[in-house]
């Protein structure tokens, strides 16, 4: 069986996969849920948070890992997962992007969501983030939560999250992606878009798989957060991306580029195929 690696997106902590993990661990598959620094149990303060400290802390749990793991990330966790890709290509067997940023070379996640017109009209992010610039956080205002994050979720899950939630992190946001070709660009990947998704909208998630196209790409209809509103259909899509991983990358990372293991630079250029799309719309 494999190993998962999981990571959180902003305001939330390694606790928003808690419905998910047992699921995972029942079909024979090891689990670790990572609290990235400054969130959770991990009291980083912020003027050591950066996306390298992020992703320093998900290769630590990928290095423990006694196989090339099955990486996931959610929402914010996209630029994680990336990064630690990038830097340890041969200890990634599959990499998972749910309703997460999945960003070329260069592009920095703030300004990806910046509030253009196509973005105004479909998110409710700019409507109940509130920025610290001061202090270098931002927070969700509590009346937004339902609306960002739980709309398709009942009264008891919003109120469980909303009393678990905290501040976020700027400084990794303004960070550019680092990815290229050869290192990110050679593990293969699932994108999981969510259909009704209003912090994350649709568009955004799609106009990410133009740019970074190769994915595998599988559609839920939920809005941002069915690892808590859906976790058996979130879970069953996570065990699909384990049907494609070869029995000796599991143990070697045979087959992969070994040239820019570590690499923090590279090409562009990721794989050009075009995406391949399941519905399922429960």
């Amino acid at each position: 069986m494999g190993t998962f690696v999981l990571v959180h997106g902003s305001w939330h902590g390694a606790w928003c996969w808690e419905r998910v993990v047992p699921r995972l661990q029942t079909a024979g598959h090891t689990v670790i849920a990572v609290d990235l620094p400054g969130y959770g149990e991990d009291h980083t303060p912020v003027r050591d948070i950066t996306l390298q400290a992020y992703a320093d802390k998900v290769l630590a749990a990928v290095d423990a890992a006694e196989e090339p793991v099955v990486l996931v990330g959610w929402s914010m966790g996209g630029i994680v997962i990336s990064t630690v890709a990038e830097q340890r290509h041969e200890r990634v067997a599959h990499l998972v992007y749910l309703a997460a940023f999945m960003l070329p070379r260069g592009v920095i996640p703030l300004q990806f969501v910046q509030p253009t017109r196509e973005y105004r009209e479909s998110s409710r992010i700019f409507r109940y983030r509130i920025f610290e610039p001061d202090k270098g956080i931002s927070w969700v205002a509590a009346d937004g939560v339902r609306d960002l994050f739980l709309n398709d979720a009942n009264d008891a899950d919003v109120a469980w999250v909303t009393k678990r939630l905290q501040h976020d992190y700027l400084a990794p946001l303004v960070t550019p992606v680092q990815v290229s070709a050869e290192c990110w660009g050679s593990i293969p990947r699932t994108y999981i878009e969510t259909l009704h998704d209003q912090a994350m909208p649709i568009a955004a998630q799609r106009k990410m798989q133009r740019l970074s196209p190769g994915a595998t790409v599988h559609s839920l209809a939920t809005g941002h957060s069915p690892l808590i509103t859906r976790p058996d259909e979130t879970a069953d899509l996570l065990l699909t991306a384990t049907t494609s991983i070869r029995t000796d990358q599991r143990s070697t990372g045979e087959g992969r580029n070994t040239r820019c293991a570590g690499s923090r630079v590279g090409s562009t250029t990721a794989a050009t195929s075009a995406p391949r799309r399941t519905y399922c719309a429960r």
